[in-house]
């Protein structure tokens, strides 16, 4: 009789939920607690925008479907924006080895992740955050664990700090990035498809951007339809609502607005100063 029988060597994991919650923040709104933690907070902003530091790094400026972690034994500085303060979610962890864990990602590197607004990690997250309000019992006590172990999953899966590709792979990534953009602008496409076409995170998809263009994934693109614009409003007479459609925009309202912000010209007066 053919069978199998192997011992299995893990690490064990613990990770223990010590307690959630959400805040609308006050223009300029300052934690003025204790700002050294015996434990992991993990932030979602749901809405606006504020600035977060961790001690001895630069203040970053976080917006919508951006995370923050204020980390275990680190003095960590954040504050709701004066104009569009944030609204986020927390969520506190404690446990064996969530440390090795968060060591493994990027999280451990920056304590912040932009643009993670439909990565399974984001999914994850809010679905864990829900659970915590359904009401206790045993099926739902599994249920969050089972989400708070899948969410910690996709975070190492998706934004790995440790295991980072090698330059020749990211490269290529870039490249395939690229060459995407350039077969779809027309169509429409966004960051959100090209980031599911290549099956990334928006967030490392704008790293792969910084590091070869020095610019965003949207600058890139928005740049590329309109160099194709400006070739077409120079040397064709196509109605600029054809140009706009052409280059990926759905109303000429929206296309004239971007024209006039990158070439500091409408698209009617760009074409009569550079008409051949």
């Amino acid at each position: 009789m053919n069978g199998e029988y192997r011992t299995l060597a893990t690490n064990s994991i613990e990770a223990d939920i010590l307690f959630y919650g959400l805040e609308r923040c006050r223009p300029g709104h300052v934690f003025r607690g204790n700002n050294i933690r015996s434990n992991y907070v993990l932030h979602f902003i749901l809405q606006g925008q504020g600035e977060f530091a961790v001690a001895n790094q630069h203040l970053t400026t976080l917006h919508a479907g951006d995370i923050f972690l204020l980390p275990k034994g680190k003095p960590a500085f954040y504050q709701a924006d004066q104009s569009e303060p944030w609204t986020y979610f927390w969520i506190g962890f404690n446990g064996l080895n969530i440390d090795t864990i968060l060591e493994k990602t990027k999280l451990a590197q920056r304590y912040f992740l932009k643009d993670v607004q439909g990565s399974r990690f984001a999914n994850t997250l809010t679905q864990l955050y829900q659970a915590l309000h359904n009401e206790y019992g045993l099926a739902n006590d599994l249920h969050i664990k089972a989400l708070t172990f899948e969410m910690f999953f996709n975070l190492l899966n998706e934004f790995p700090g440790s295991k980072s590709p090698s330059h020749n792979q990211t490269e290529l990534q870039f490249q395939a990035a690229v060459n995407y953009l350039k077969a779809n602008y027309q169509a429409g496409c966004t960051v959100t498809d090209l980031a599911h076409h290549l099956a990334l995170s928006r967030s490392y998809v704008y790293d792969l951007f910084k590091r070869y263009a020095n610019s965003s994934p949207q600058q890139f693109l928005t740049r590329q339809r309109m160099e194709d614009a400006k070739q077409q409003l120079i040397t064709t007479a196509l109605p600029i609502k054809e140009i706009a459609s052409g280059v990926g925009y759905s109303d000429t309202y929206t296309f004239s607005k971007a024209f006039k912000r990158y070439a500091g010209a409408s698209p009617n007066a760009y074409r009569q100063q550079n008409r051949l």
